[in-house]
């Protein structure tokens, strides 16, 4: 049932935004990444890897279509029981979605400070 997973979202979508998820730049002499990409970016990369529709796929897992289009577009934060029902859904373990999201959250923290910025 399981896909092997593939969480490389340069070698799944096209998309130049994933093309630059491995540039870095300088601020404030600190090296962050170039893009701070949400988990939501990943998952729309890996649904459309898998040929599902985004309100196939909310419906599957049984989440609201606006909340999960608002994850979708970084609109949203990983939830616990979102990264639950993704790992059911696509065999994509818990710990890796939320690991993910922590990442997000800890990079988008940085690149603030350093910009001297809150978005």
């Amino acid at each position: 049932r399981c896909r092997l997973m593939r969480m490389e979202c340069i070698n799944m979508c096209n998309s130049l935004e994933f093309k630059k998820i491995h540039i870095m730049e300088r601020i404030n002499d600190k090296i962050v990444p170039w893009i701070v990409t949400h988990p939501g970016s990943i998952l729309k990369c890996e649904l459309k890897e898998r040929g599902f529709t985004q309100v196939a796929f909310a419906k599957t897992i049984g989440v609201a279509e606006k909340d999960f289009k608002d994850f979708l577009n970084g609109k949203r934060d990983m939830t616990a029981t979102l990264a639950k029902k993704l790992e059911k859904a696509l065999c994509i373990p818990y710990e890796s979605w939320m690991s993910l999201h922590k990442g997000y959250l800890t990079t988008k923290r940085l690149k603030e400070q350093l910009n001297g910025t809150k978005k």
